[in-house]
């Protein structure tokens, strides 16, 4: 079996490439044992212990920093379900601020602010305006306004909500749960405390700054 011309890396200021002879085995070993080595070193960095501790490290930083944003966002939504960070028409419940707040937040990504409640008044005012408009339907067409009434009925038949409030809640309370393990398990570890404290500090601060951006 005779040898192989194999490129070498250039040399000299041509740029021009060396040539040495390679035996055929040769060249296939040499390959072959390049692949084997990366081969290795692949499934070293993906399933060995550097790569787990690696991962270990960023699901602490990611849990501890975004553990506060999930708990606030577990509670305002638990509260939104159950609508009590607003009051229904003729109903004597005053939702209280900070839920009205959190509620705002939650929706609009920002605080909430007083001059939502003075346009109400007008929005409020265009069903007394619009009604002359709706008496002049059944003159023309006799069955038009008892659509309304049988949309109304149609919602009312409809399946009750209350068991998937209860599951969101119980979601909610899960996921406040699972926050709170997580940051005393991250707390326990002596050699990640500081940085568990840095990580869950900017999870509070970096949220409240954007409101205010």
């Amino acid at each position: 079996m005779g040898t192989w011309l194999v490129d070498e890396e250039p040399i000299g200021l041509e740029g021009r490439n060396a040539l040495r002879r390679v035996h055929p085995l040769q060249f296939f070993a040499e390959n072959i044992a390049i692949g084997i080595y990366c081969r290795s070193l692949l499934a070293h960095l993906l399933t060995g212990t550097f790569a787990m501790k690696q991962i270990r490290q960023l699901h602490l930083y990611l849990g501890t920093f975004f553990a506060p944003a999930i708990f606030f966002f577990a509670l305002s939504g638990a509260l939104q379900t159950f609508s009590l960070h607003e009051s229904e028409d003729g109903s004597s419940y005053s939702p209280p601020s900070w839920i009205v707040t959190i509620a705002s937040i939650h929706k609009d990504q920002r605080l909430s602010k007083p001059h939502h409640h003075e346009h109400a008044a007008p929005a409020e005012a265009k069903p007394a305006e619009a009604a002359p408009e709706q008496a002049k339907v059944p003159a023309q067409d006799g069955h038009a306004a008892s659509v309304p009434a049988a949309h109304e009925e149609e919602h009312e038949a409809g399946p009750s909500t209350l068991p998937l409030k209860i599951f969101v809640l119980l979601l909610a309370l899960g996921l406040m749960l699972t926050a709170a393990l997580g940051i005393y398990m991250a707390l326990q570890s002596r050699n990640n405390r500081r940085m568990t404290w840095v990580m869950l500090a900017c999870g509070i601060l970096v949220p409240v700054a954007m409101l205010f951006l």
